[in-house]
C-alpha cells in the first residue's frame, strides 16, 4: 500500500482523506442517533409502562426493539451510501480544486528556450497556486536573462575571434 499511495495523485489522496474523515464522523454520528434514540424509546416505554400498567411489558419492548433494528438497518445500510457518494463528491472537489495546477503544467509545456519570453498566467496571485506561477515566472526570467548572457557572450567572442583570424588568413 506504501507504494500505491506515494504514487498516487493528489485528487486520490484528498479523496481518500475525505472519505476516511467522512467516514469516521458518520460512524461516531450514526452511533450517537442510536444511542440517543433507543434511550428515548426506552424512557417512553417506560413512561407507558407506568401509566398502563393493564398491558403486559414483553410486548413494548419487542415493539422498541423492532423499531431499534429498523433504525439501526437504515444507518448502516445508509452509511456505505453517503460514504460513496461523498467520496464521488470529494473527488469532484478535488478535481476541481486541483485543476489550476493542471493549466500551469499546459502552459508551463509550452514554454521553450525559444519562448522563454512568455509567461505562466496568474489568475490569482494571492493564493497558493498563485505564488507558485510568481515563482515558476520568476525562474523563467532568470533562464531568459542567463539564455540572453550566453547569446551575448557567444557574440562576443565569436566578434572577438574574427579579427584575429582575418589577420592571419591576410598574412
Amino acid at each position: 500500500m506504501r507504494g500505491w499511495w506515494s504514487t498516487a495523485s493528489i485528487r486520490v489522496r484528498l479523496t481518500t482523506w475525505y472519505s476516511a474523515a467522512l467516514t469516521l464522523m458518520l460512524i461516531g454520528y450514526a452511533s450517537a442517533t442510536f444511542v440517543a434514540v433507543r434511550h428515548e424509546f426506552y424512557e417512553q416505554l417506560e413512561q407507558e409502562t407506568q401509566v398502563e400498567a393493564s398491558h403486559p411489558e414483553a410486548t413494548g419492548e419487542q415493539r422498541i426493539e423492532q423499531q431499534l433494528e429498523e433504525i439501526l438497518v437504515v444507518l448502516v445500510l445508509g452509511l456505505p451510501v453517503i460514504v460513496v457518494l461523498a467520496g464521488v463528491g470529494g473527488y469532484v472537489l478535488a478535481r476541481r480544486a486541483l485543476s489550476p495546477i493542471d493549466q500551469l503544467a499546459a502552459d508551463a509545456r509550452r514554454i521553450t528556450a525559444e519562448r522563454l519570453h512568455e509567461r505562466l498566467s496568474v489568475a490569482n496571485a494571492h493564493d497558493e497556486i498563485g505564488r507558485l506561477a510568481a515563482v515558476i515566472n520568476d525562474t523563467f526570467a532568470r533562464l531568459e536573462s542567463s539564455f540572453d548572457q550566453l547569446r551575448r557572450f557567444t557574440a562576443d567572442a565569436s566578434h572577438e575571434l574574427r579579427t584575429p583570424l582575418a589577420v592571419i588568413r591576410g598574412i
